[in-house]
């Protein structure tokens, strides 16, 4: 029913007609990765039920998106609470209530597959001012081979993370990816294109970068706000000096939250490692309440010398560790060290609110991880 000029036929009709993985199957993807390897007669007993019912009921994936070939079908079927819509949109009652005896088993395992899924968006900095500084057709003609390449490797990166990607151009790509593996991937893509064009600077001798935004939210949210929220995050990473990592959750309920920081401060790694602390129960699940309340006590400290600055590093990190120290539950001496390594960096309030927005941002990863891990 659409009317569409020539650009809007050729991307949807210029590379054949084929099913895009929808969000609701990449928001499952931790939790059907976990599950395979975990419980495998399961999984293949769930999959036969799937593969069962009729292609109007349960679309599936077609061929060229080898990395869900385990399960190559529509996510809706994982989740039980839309099962009741499904139903009304296929009628297919029988076909789904066999779906649903089948999954019952998985969940009361595996629990009920997190809903979230990220939308990733990357974008080149400075990439304007790069190109005014090339001085010949033959450097020019070797940057867009460059990008070109770049754009051929950011498929494969996210197909990699178990991504979809949905389009990659030059220095920009847009992609969904499972949660669990988003940071991953936004540092794969930064990586890849800093490579790329390694050889080329602007003016002033700095290359192009990859500022990156993540944005985390609920599959049901309407496609337009999930991309606008990736958008906002995008320009969020550009906003911060570029060359940036800025990662926005959206929860269901309640208030949004936002982080942002530049790369060469290290925060895949810092998101990562809070997400494996609370995934193993070394790091309590409300730890970054608890860090945000001890920042605000701490936001008045005088700032004024170099003594001060230290006495309050060492007062807020103390009074972080005591508070986690108290609270912890399975971590040994030893396992609680990492947890000391990432404190001792947040020497001022503002650091501290830094370092409990990250773990907040980790808390949502980690129930992926976990998810993945079965």
């Amino acid at each position: 029913g659409e009317q569409l000029d020539i650009v809007g036929v050729v991307k949807r009709l210029g590379g054949g007609v084929h099913g895009f993985p929808s969000v609701a199957r990449i928001a499952a993807d931790p939790w059907l990765r976990g599950v395979q390897s975990s419980d495998p007669s399961g999984f293949k007993s769930f999959v036969q039920v799937c593969h069962s019912l009729d292609r109007d009921t349960l679309p599936m994936l077609g061929s060229s998106w080898s990395q869900y070939a385990a399960f190559p079908y529509d996510g809706v079927c994982v989740y039980r609470s839309r099962h009741a819509q499904w139903q009304e949109e296929t009628e297919d009652e029988a076909g789904i209530q066999r779906v649903a005896a089948a999954l019952l088993p998985l969940v009361k395992a595996h629990r009920e597959p997190e809903p979230y899924l990220a939308v990733l968006a990357a974008d080149g900095d400075r990439m304007g001012r790069v190109i005014d500084h090339i001085p010949t057709v033959e450097q020019h003609r070797e940057f867009s081979s460059k990008l070109v390449e770049f754009a051929q490797q950011a498929g494969e990166i996210v197909r990699r993370h178990h991504g979809a990607l949905v389009y990659s151009g030059g220095d920009d790509v847009l992609a969904f990816v499972p949660v669990d593996t988003c940071v991953d991937c936004a540092k794969a893509l930064h990586d890849a294109f800093g490579a790329a064009t390694a050889n080329f600077q602007d003016q002033t001798g700095n290359p192009p970068t990859l500022s990156v935004g993540i944005a985390i939210a609920h599959f049901m949210e309407p496609l337009e706000d999930l991309f606008r929220y990736a958008r906002a995050a995008e320009s969020a990473a550009k906003d911060n000096g570029r060359d940036s990592l800025a990662v926005h959750v959206h929860p269901r309920s309640g208030a949004p939250l936002h982080y942002t920081e530049r790369w060469d401060e290290g925060p895949d790694q810092r998101i990562m490692s809070w997400a494996e602390l609370l995934r193993d129960g070394i790091l309590p699940d409300k730890a970054a309440y608890d860090l945000r309340r001890l920042a605000a006590e701490y936001a008045g400290w005088p700032l004024n010398t170099p003594q001060s600055r230290q006495a309050l590093q060492g007062a807020i990190c103390a009074d972080a560790l005591r508070l986690l120290r108290r609270k912890r539950t399975q971590a040994s001496a030893a396992a609680f060290t990492k947890v000391e390594i990432l404190i001792s960096k947040a020497g001022t309030a503002v650091e501290m609110e830094k370092v409990a927005n990250e773990i907040l941002v980790a808390r949502r990863i980690s129930r992926a991880l976990e998810q993945a891990q079965g």
